[in-house]
């Protein structure tokens, strides 16, 4: 066990450096997000927001940055196969989870710094107290972060090509936002329809977001987050043990 974690160490030292030395897609993933939230809650700029003005306004744009830069990470694990880099290294760790592991410490690390971000500009835009905002949104990714990384683990089973991998995400998250907005349009939904949020990860997130929020209470909160926490959790177990190793294009 200590030489699997040894590894872990190595492979998300390895993955940072990487994000790092390309500069200007890693302050594009961390602090691009905070130029569109700007963007999208403009009306509400320099003034006090209600919570119920943050939920309806904000919120679904940091739902869905959430939720695009958590599928995006796991793309980059199914990216690399097909680069051939866990081919040329899957004999040298303890277990390919190793590889997912490290991924997602350093997409971690990313999203924290995005909400750090947003914390401060929220603060800032939307006199919003920093200190509550920030623990709000990193109590959001405590508790959203391992479903939603379950959910985007599918993409590791499937044996698609390297240039195939961004069209299909690009499609999933299209699909998701159009399927989402007409349901959510078209019906009356519940925060806590379970349905809805096994679906569409940014209804989850928002449901969460609530329940942090006390818009909803603890009991019928528990009972969806549950079901969707255990589903999920299925779907990203049996999508790790199809996961693949070698590239489809050889």
């Amino acid at each position: 066990m200590n030489k699997y974690f040894i590894q872990v160490k190595i492979y998300t030292r390895y993955f940072f450096r990487v994000a790092y030395d390309n500069k200007i897609v890693f302050i594009y993933s961390a602090f691009f997000p905070i130029v569109m939230l700007i963007i999208q809650a403009r009306q509400l700029m320099f003034q006090p927001i209600s919570t119920l003005d943050f939920n309806r306004y904000v919120l679904p744009w940091i739902s869905w940055l959430i939720f695009s830069d958590i599928i995006f990470s796991v793309m980059d694990i199914a990216v690399l196969r097909e680069q051939g880099y866990f081919k040329q290294y899957y004999s040298l760790v303890t277990n390919k989870s190793v590889f997912i592991v490290s991924k997602i410490i350093v997409n971690l690390v990313i999203l924290s710094l995005t909400m750090l971000a947003t914390s401060i500009v929220c603060s800032l835009l939307f006199q919003m107290g920093f200190a509550v905002i920030l623990l709000k949104l990193m109590e959001l990714i405590l508790i959203s972060f391992i479903p939603l990384v379950s959910i985007c683990l599918p993409l590791i089973a499937m044996p698609i090509k390297q240039k195939t991998i961004p069209v299909l995400v690009n499609l999933i998250m299209v699909l998701l936002l159009v399927i989402s907005t007409l349901l959510i349009t078209l019906y009356n939904l519940k925060v806590t329809n379970i349905f809805m949020n096994i679906i569409d990860p940014v209804f989850f997130i928002s449901d969460v977001f609530a329940f942090l929020t006390h818009t909803i209470g603890y009991a019928p909160f528990l009972l969806t987050y549950t079901i969707v926490f255990v589903i999920t959790i299925l779907i990203g177990l049996f999508s790790y043990k199809k996961m693949l190793i070698l590239p489809v294009e050889r």
